[in-house]
This record gives C-alpha cells, sequence and structure tokens, in this order.
C-alpha cells in the first residue's frame, strides 16, 4: 500500500513542478526585422499566386487592437473601417492611399461588423507613401490604397478600436 501511495505522491509533485515551470503568457511581443523580412517574402509569393494580388498576415489579435502586415502587387480594394483607426507604416515600395472619399458599392467584408470593401472609390485627397512613411487614418473614414502599374509595395497596418 505504501508504493502506490509513493508513486502517487511522485506524480502529484512531478504535475505541481511542471505547472510552474510553465512561463506565464506575456502581453509583450515582438517582431523582429528579420522575421518580418521573411513573412514579407512569403507573402510576395503567395500574392503572386493570388488573383487579387495581395496577401495578408495577421501578427496580434488582442480583440480592441490588431497588427497586419500586407503586401501588394497591385491596387486592392477601397476599404472602410467605422470603428477602428488605422496607423500605415510602409516597409517597402511606394503607394497612393486616397482617403476622404466615397466608397461605391460597399460590401460587408471579414469577420468585424463595420468592415467594408468595395472595387472603387470616389473622389478623396491622395497622399503618396514611401517605406519609412506612417499614415493615420481616422475611423469612418474611407481609403483606398493604389500601386503604379509593375509597382509593389509591404505595409504594417495597425489596427485600433
Amino acid at each position: 500500500m505504501q508504493k502506490p501511495l509513493f508513486l502517487l505522491s511522485c506524480l502529484m509533485a512531478t504535475s505541481l513542478l511542471c505547472a510552474q515551470a510553465r512561463p506565464t503568457p506575456s502581453p509583450f511581443t515582438a517582431h523582429t526585422a528579420a522575421e518580418l523580412t521573411q513573412d514579407e517574402a512569403r507573402l510576395k509569393l503567395q500574392a503572386a499566386a493570388s488573383p487579387t494580388g495581395d496577401a495578408i498576415q495577421t501578427l496580434e489579435d488582442q480583440g480592441s487592437n490588431w497588427i497586419v502586415l500586407v503586401v501588394r502587387l497591385h491596387t486592392g480594394e477601397a476599404e472602410f473601417h467605422r470603428d477602428w483607426s488605422n496607423e500605415i507604416f510602409v516597409r517597402s515600395g511606394t503607394m497612393t492611399v486616397y482617403y476622404g472619399g466615397k466608397m461605391t458599392d460597399e460590401r460587408a467584408f471579414g469577420p468585424r461588423i463595420g468592415e467594408f470593401h468595395s472595387a472603387s472609390m470616389e473622389g478623396g485627397t491622395a497622399q503618396i507613401l514611401h517605406a519609412g512613411d506612417l499614415m493615420h487614418i481616422p475611423s469612418s473614414v474611407p481609403y483606398w490604397v493604389k500601386l503604379a502599374p509593375g509597382d509593389t509595395a509591404s505595409y504594417l497596418a495597425f489596427m485600433e478600436q
């Protein structure tokens, strides 16, 4: 009888030690330049195979904010985020962002409520962005990322509620 109790005690002690040895998940994260460059290269291949000419990877999703890495090989669709502001940091290439116009034939897009896409947008103000540039787009402002023919661009989008 003592042997089973001893074994049970050892198992319980081992499981307690293992449970204590697990690190607590940190709310802080980091994405190195090397990791982003590697992700970007993979996304560029995906974008080349995609009929939309773009590829997106979610780097973080914490509910009230999320970060995506986007690679575009040509102009995409216009976007509107009712409840989310957007910070765009250009990693490579040159792109023109039209903002404040009117989307045509918008449709709901993605899993989040208040997200819309459209094939195009009428009007708006043009802002040319180059690698290293940062742009803030407030919530409820439509915008459209356009590329010149033959250009490619990659950027990080920081979405915040």
